[in-house]
C-alpha cells in the first residue's frame, strides 16, 4: 500500500505461466499494515511467471496491476546425452582454425559415441563407448563436435552443460568459448592440461563433485541459433605416459511451451 489505512484492505492475485491459471488468492492488509508478499509457487518447471492484481477492497489500484517474473525454471530437457555420436578428430596436429564454428565441415573426421576415451590400466574400461587405443604416447588432446537442433531461440529460458572429464577441457558453442577446466592457455593440441583431473564416471576417486557440476549457459542463450547448432570441445591428456583419458559432455535446455 502506498498509505496506512485505517480500514482492512483486500486484493486478489492470480500467477498463471504458459497461458494458464497456475494460483491465486487474497492479499489482507490489516490496518497499519503496508508490505506483503504474493506467494511465489516452487515448481521448477514454471519459467515464466504473470503475477496480477485485481478486485480491491478499501483502496486503489493506481500502480502496476500485472508484473512478469523469471520462475525457478532449470535446464533438465537433454539435448546432448552420454551415448551420443560425435564427430572427433585425434589431437596429432592443430585442427583448422575453425574447427568449433557452425560452418566447418566435419564430414572426414571420425565419429563415436561418448564417452571417449582410453583405459591402460583400470578404472574406466567398462564406461568407454569409444576406445583411443593409439593415444596414449602419440597424441595429447581429442577435438569434437555434436551438433542439434533449436527450432526457436526466444523459447529458450535456460541452457546448462556438464562435463566429465580427464584431465582438461575447453568447451564452444557456436564457436563462442563456454566453459573451461585445466586447460592449457594456448589452447595448442600439443599441451596438456595443467592438473591432473579424475572423472567422476570411473572405479577411482573421483576429483571434483559427482555428478558432473551443472555449468548455468544462461548468457550464452543469445549464442544459439534458429535450426543446427553446434556444441565443441577439446579436451587435453595430462601427459603423453598417462595411463587413461576420458570425456562425456552433455547439454540441457528448458523452453516455454
Amino acid at each position: 500500500l502506498s498509505r496506512f489505512a485505517t480500514n482492512e484492505v483486500s486484493v486478489d492475485y492470480t500467477i498463471a505461466s504458459a497461458g494458464r491459471m497456475v494460483t491465486g488468492g487474497v492479499l489482507r492488509f490489516v490496518p497499519g499494515r503496508t508490505v506483503l508478499f504474493v506467494p511465489l509457487p516452487a515448481d521448477q518447471s514454471l519459467c515464466t511467471m504473470g503475477v496480477t492484481l485485481s478486485d480491491p477492497v478499501n483502496a486503489e489500484l493506481t500502480g502496476l496491476r500485472s508484473v512478469a517474473l523469471s520462475g525457478g525454471c532449470t535446464a533438465t530437457d537433454p539435448l546432448i546425452v552420454e551415448g551420443d555420436v560425435w564427430r572427433y578428430f585425434k589431437g596429432t596436429q592443430q585442427p583448422p582454425g575453425d574447427w568449433n564454428s557452425l560452418s566447418f565441415d566435419d564430414s572426414t573426421w571420425l565419429s563415436g559415441p561418448t564417452p571417449i576415451g582410453f583405459e591402460n590400466s583400470s578404472g574406466y574400461e567398462s564406461r568407454i563407448a569409444t576406445n583411443l587405443t593409439d593415444m596414449r604416447n602419440a597424441y595429447l588432446s581429442v577435438y569434437a563436435r555434436r551438433e542439434f537442433v533449436i527450432d526457436d531461440p526466444a523459447r529458450v529460458v535456460a541452457l546448462a552443460f556438464t562435463m566429465d572429464y580427464d584431465d582438461g577441457y575447453v568447451a564452444y558453442l557456436n564457436g563462442v568459448e563456454i566453459a573451461a577446466q585445466s586447460a592449457p592457455a594456448s589452447r595448442a593440441y600439443d599441451q596438456p592440461a595443467t592438473a591432473s583431473h579424475e572423472a567422476c564416471c570411473g572405479s577411482g576417486t573421483p576429483t571434483g563433485p559427482c555428478p558432473p557440476e551443472s555449468i548455468d549457459l544462461s548468457d550464452h542463450i543469445a549464442d544459439l541459433v534458429p535450426g543446427v547448432n553446434v556444441l565443441a570441445v577439446q579436451a587435453h591428456n595430462q601427459s603423453l605416459s598417462s595411463s587413461d583419458f576420458i570425456f562425456i559432455a552433455e547439454l540441457f535446455i528448458a523452453v516455454t511451451p
